[in-house]
């Protein structure tokens, strides 16, 4: 799997619908990043009208590559020579 360029706080589509994409977690050993083992945490407001109508707000974690299938539209034509990295 290639570096994800889907960026924190950019809405996102899943499986369960649009919501925001609040972190990345990506394993490393100072070696190696295992970019196939990326996490990603997407967050989505429901209206709770038991709640005096106020939105709560609830998160689901997805692996990376999930995210990536789903919004293969939103991903930026960028590399990490492009972004100084």
């Amino acid at each position: 799997m290639k570096p994800s360029f889907l960026r924190i706080f950019q809405e996102v589509n899943t499986e369960d619908g649009r919501g925001i994409l609040v972190s990345i977690e990506t394993p490393h050993n100072g070696l190696y990043v295992e970019f196939d083992r990326s996490r990603a945490t997407v967050w989505y407001g429901m209206d709770n009208p038991g709640d005096k109508g106020h939105s709560r707000w609830i998160s689901r974690e997805y692996s990376l590559g999930e995210l990536e299938e789903w919004n293969k539209e939103l991903k930026l034509n960028s590399t990490l020579e492009d972004l100084g990295i």
